[in-house]
């Protein structure tokens, strides 16, 4: 079973939730909110207690965090949303950059 673990405190994340949601809903991703009893035992399970970020796991024990994250999600939308993991192409360093950007700025990208 695949996993989205968010923050569910952040209205911005929960806002792309719901509209990930909407688009993926026959992807089989469970979204679990971060500080709820399922995200702690999912955390803890994989020894993520320290990750404050979207982590994406894929039913395959392969752990995804930040913005390769998100585009494992893209990945398996229906096209055209599925285009958006192209951006993998880029290092995982500078997709990063740019998720802790938006991350910082959520409120007033809002």
């Amino acid at each position: 079973m695949r996993f989205l673990i968010y923050d569910d405190e952040c209205d911005f994340c929960c806002s792309i939730v719901r509209k990930l949601t909407s688009l993926s809903s026959k992807s089989g991703i469970t979204y679990i909110p971060l500080k709820s009893p399922k995200g702690e035992e999912l955390r803890n399970y994989y020894n993520l207690q320290n990750v404050n970020s979207v982590i994406y796991l894929d039913g395959k024990d392969n752990i995804y965090i930040k913005a390769i994250a998100v585009l494992n999600v893209f990945r398996i939308m229906k096209f055209p949303y599925n285009l958006i993991y192209l951006f993998k192409i880029f290092p995982v360093s500078v997709l990063n950059f740019i998720y802790d950007f938006i991350a910082k700025n959520k409120m007033k990208i809002k």
